[in-house]
């Protein structure tokens, strides 16, 4: 604060005093004025003699003289009067009105010399707070870098040092912060103080002047008799002089003591922020961050860099300190604040990743993030730009590692974004050229099998050595052995399907993915046939489907066939779908030829419709019920004699009874083993398999007649060929699980990309759809069941997909993005009592017509599938 902050009042006070000078100078002048007038009236008075001979004009010219000589004495009597009422008082009150104002500038030049210091040394402590602050920080973020045990415990000691030392100078600060704020109040109390005198004085003057003029006025009215208007004028002027507004002067003067504002406190993290906007990182400029004494050593420049990034790529965890965690705010607030990565850190870690201990670094420990797979969709773009350096630098054949490459791309499928729609980090490196190279892959899987074949080969003989030692040996352990050759065939199987889902998601082409599968498999010895699942698996996990037919307008060779279905009565059979249920019967009732003609597709078409039990139990028989020759009474007296033809599936049969059917009041659990049986012994090359018990169930709780449920199992096992969905090779089911797969990728391509990114195929929830035909899992909701059925038996196989596709599209939002072990726990629980989403309602059939699977598509899946055969048979 300076003597400039007072400049206008100074000029204030020095305008006022040169007012009150003017106005002693103006009275001083018009007395003497006055005096020389009153002298010289009396001596012209004195010279000039008038006289007159008219008796009445010398008596005028004496008044007249003596009149002169009365106004002389007064004019001299009206200068006494100002000298003495006016000039007097003037002088000392200027005299007085001086010194207070010296008083109060002394004053107030005291006040502020404090003020400043005061000020002055608050910015000191301030910068050492924030210095400390910073120090204390970056120690902090030190020990949180830190693994090793040793160097954890001197790291924790070095941190809780540098935060007593920032602890210390907050204190300080507070302690500056206070005495500014004292000297602020005494400046404040001073100002208005200061304020105060100056409104007094004002009003002084202000009332001194008006009453100054009034004498003045008065004792010139009492003399000029004949200047009395004019002297009342100027009284009603001097009348309306008022002080001036106090109001008004004492805001001016508040303004007036204001030279910069109050000092607030400072928070450290806005100071740290600022800097940053300068260009500036505390953090990476300040280098005392390690306490003397305690001994720790901080770690490698490089471990610390590839630490430092991933340690703000990915969420942080809870970390149990060692020390107390009661730090200040601003220090809490930036831990938990996340900051981008600088360019200049970027650079630095480009340079680390061209280096192979740099690389081998940077995935182990992304290795150990694992747990934490979510982050910010920019915080996995950039850790895709890290990974693709490493790829590019793997093409190099001096740099070439086929373990890193494994686990990169391993590490692809596990790390995606956080929220609701999720991506995977694959998605980001599937356009690097390296996927396209077939060596690269060829040696990555080879790699793989053998490692694991090692580590199982260790864990064997490391079990053996502990078993041995604990003298509890399990039977025929004695003499086992590891076999390298099966080992390496499970191995190869499991890992060729995970890269299977690898190379799909990477975009890596068929055929060279076909490729590279068929040559590990046969390198590895895996059997034909899982050689065939792996084929299909990869098939099936590919997001392109052959769609280019679908969707067509009606063809002619459909028409055709419809002609060759209904012969003449073909613009009856087209004209079904817009008749009511009520105009069936009358079109059956024309004729005996109509009825014979009519009768099983008119059914067949009310199947689509909403069916009574009645109607329901009248299709159902008129297109399943088709007796054979053999009696079945006979067949099921025969097995009560002799049950050799089925005593490999006797026990199995009553147990599945038993778990499907438990007391059910309409399901007659004798018949229906009677049935299954029968049916076992009645088509020996297909036998019993698990699953025909739910539908032999499902028909008997229709039809509630033993011998016609029986020869409907056996029709709609042969109508539907459902003999190879029973096959102990599963060649249908297989094929099932094939088209399934493959109408996701065309009609829930996102439901797809999940699965493929959990390497979740149909095959692990989708058995009991097919083998069943959803009767597995509808026990408890029979009504969908039935109407499920009543459109399989009308439009076939199709249907089943179409609901299978339904399920999954209303369950897709539970689905999107889920993790293996979800997705299958939210599957496997969709029928049951604990179901998280309910699909097995009536909005189902809604659901399903809005889905386009066609028989043309389930035949373009078949084709597709039975290529994939004969390449196999051909190699």
């Amino acid at each position: 604060m300076s003597i400039e902050c007072y400049q206008v009042s100074k000029d204030y006070f020095n305008l006022n005093s040169y007012n009150l000078e003017n106005l002693s100078k103006f009275f001083s002048a018009y007395t003497e004025i006055t005096e020389d007038a009153a002298i010289k009236i009396s001596k012209l008075t004195e010279e000039i003699k008038l006289s007159d001979n008219t008796s009445s004009l010398q008596s005028f010219f004496s008044d007249f003289s003596e009149s002169l000589r009365l106004e002389a004495s007064h004019q001299y009597n009206f200068a006494k009067t100002l000298k003495s009422l006016l000039i007097e008082p003037i002088e000392g009150f200027r005299e007085n009105f001086a010194n207070s104002y010296v008083h109060f500038i002394n004053e107030g030049h005291s006040n502020a010399h404090s003020l400043s210091k005061a000020k002055k040394q608050l910015e000191l402590n301030k910068n050492a707070y924030f210095k400390a602050s910073v120090q204390a920080e970056k120690a902090q973020r030190v020990l949180e870098l830190e693994d090793e045990f040793d160097r954890v415990t001197l790291a924790s000691l070095n941190a809780e040092e540098m935060k007593n030392q920032a602890h210390k100078a907050s204190e300080i600060y507070f302690s500056s912060m206070a005495e500014e704020k004292r000297h602020w109040g005494e400046y404040e109390a001073l100002r208005k103080k200061i304020c105060c005198a100056l409104r007094d004085n004002e009003e002084t003057r202000v009332q001194f002047i008006k009453k100054t003029i009034e004498k003045y006025l008065k004792s010139k009215s009492s003399f000029y008799q004949s200047l009395q208007a004019d002297t009342a004028e100027l009284t009603e002027t001097i009348n309306e002089v008022s002080p001036k507004d106090i109001s008004s002067f004492e805001s001016e003067c508040l303004d007036l003591f204001k030279p910069f504002p109050q000092e607030k406190w400072a928070i450290y993290e806005d100071w740290k922020n600022d800097l940053k906007k300068l260009g500036q990182d505390p953090l990476a400029m300040e280098q005392g961050y390690i306490s003397p004494g305690i001994g720790y050593v901080p770690m490698h420049t490089t471990l610390a860099l590839i630490k430092e990034i991933l340690h703000r790529l990915f969420p942080k965890k809870e970390r149990k300190k060692s020390f107390s965690s009661s730090s200040s705010d601003s220090m809490s607030s930036s831990t938990d604040t996340e900051e981008r990565i600088n360019n200049h850190t970027i650079v630095s870690l480009t340079d680390v990743l061209l280096t192979t201990e740099g690389r081998r670094i940077f995935i182990q420990l992304l290795e150990s993030k694992k747990s934490s797979p979510d982050l910010e969709i920019q915080h996995l773009q950039t850790l895709a730009n890290f990974l693709t350096i490493i790829l590019s630098s793997l093409m190099n054949e001096a740099d070439c590692d086929y373990n890193l490459f494994y686990k990169i791309v391993v590490l692809s499928h596990i790390f995606r974004t956080a929220g609701v729609k999720k991506g995977y980090l694959f998605e980001h490196l599937s356009h690097h050229p390296i996927f396209q190279i077939r060596k690269m892959w060829s040696q990555t899987i080879e790699c793989a099998i053998n490692s694991k074949v090692l580590a199982d080969n260790e864990a064997f003989h490391r079990a053996r050595k502990r078993i041995r030692k604990n003298k509890v040996q399990p039977k025929n352990f004695k003499n086992s052995k590891f076999s390298v050759e099966k080992s390496e065939k499970n191995t190869a199987t499991l890992l060729l399907n995970q890269f299977n889902f690898y190379m799909a998601n990477l975009k890596v082409p068929l055929e060279l993915a076909r490729s590279i599968i068929s040559e590990s498999a046969q390198r590895t010895k895996v059997d034909e046939e899982r050689r065939f699942s792996l084929m299909t698996e990869l098939h099936a996990a590919q997001i392109e489907f052959y769609k280019k037919e679908f969707g067509k307008p009606k063809s002619l060779k459909k028409r055709s066939a419809e002609r060759d279905e209904w012969g003449r009565f073909m613009p009856i059979g087209l004209s079904l779908q817009f008749l009511t249920k009520e105009c069936y019967l009358p079109l059956m009732l024309v004729c005996k030829h109509w009825y014979s003609n009519l009768k099983l597709k008119i059914i067949k078409r009310a199947l689509i419709e909403d069916l009574n039990d009645k109607v329901r139990l009248e299709a159902w028989t008129s297109i399943l019920c088709k007796p054979g020759k053999i009696s079945y009474t006979d067949l099921v007296n025969k097995l009560k004699v002799d049950k050799s033809s089925i005593e490999k599936v006797q026990d199995v049969i009553v147990m599945d009874i038993l778990r499907s059917y438990p007391n059910d009041p309409i399901v007659d659990s004798e018949k229906l083993r009677n049935i299954l049986q029968a049916y076992a012994s009645y088509k020996p090359d297909v036998g019993y398999c698990q699953g025909m018990n739910f539908i032999a169930g499902t028909l008997f709780y229709v039809l509630r007649d033993e011998e016609k449920v029986f020869w409907c199992l056996s029709t709609m096992i042969q109508k539907f060929k459902m003999e190879e969905l029973f096959s102990s090779n599963l060649s249908k089911l297989k094929l099932f699980f094939f088209t399934l797969d493959r109408f996701l990728a065309y009609l829930l391509p996102e439901v797809h990309k999940t699965f493929n990114a959990e390497m979740i195929s149909s095959n692990h929830f989708a058995s009991l759809w097919f083998i069943t035909l959803f009767s597995g899992i509808l026990n408890s909701k029979i009504e969908i069941l039935l109407k499920i059925w009543d459109q399989f038996f009308y439009k076939g196989w199709k249907v089943i997909f179409k609901v299978s596709i339904a399920l999954l599209t209303r369950i897709s939002g539970h689905i999107l993005h889920k993790k293996f072990e979800d997705i299958l726990s939210l599957m496997s629980s969709l029928h049951g009592p604990f179901a998280k989403v309910n699909v097995f309602d009536n909005d189902l059939f809604k659901e399903m017509g809005y889905i386009k699977v066609t028989n043309q598509m389930i035949v373009q899946a078949r084709k597709e599938y039975e290529k994939i055969c004969e390449q196999m048979r051909e190699k």
